[in-house]
């Protein structure tokens, strides 16, 4: 049921260049923001290279995607995720049934 729970993503403190650490979203926000713009690049796209083909196999022919097929696909996809979880009993793993084992004999 892990899914239908619903989680918070948050940031943890990050630190500045000065080494000070900060919780502030304003603060985080710049930081990462500054780290991108080291990252990135604006490119020169009137200097693009050209890559010669890779793909050495068969070529593929006749593919026919349409939205109805797509939908089709995706009713099936979403069918099997039900089912799967409605029959699947959950699965315990060996470290949580031997704590479970554990509390069990303790309260004996």
């Amino acid at each position: 049921m892990r899914w239908k729970s619903k989680t918070k993503v948050t940031i943890n403190e990050l630190e500045d260049d000065t080494g000070t650490i900060t919780a502030d979203s304003t603060e985080k926000a710049k930081i990462l923001n500054r780290f991108f713009l080291s990252v990135f690049t604006n490119e020169n796209v009137e200097n693009i290279p050209n890559f010669d083909e890779r793909y050495h196999g068969v070529p593929l022919q006749n593919i026919h995607i349409s939205e109805e097929k797509v939908k089709k696909n995706n009713q099936q996809s979403e069918a099997r995720q039900i089912a799967r979880a409605r029959w699947n009993p959950p699965q315990i793993h060996k470290r949580d049934s031997r704590k479970s084992f554990k509390t069990v004999n303790d309260s004996l």
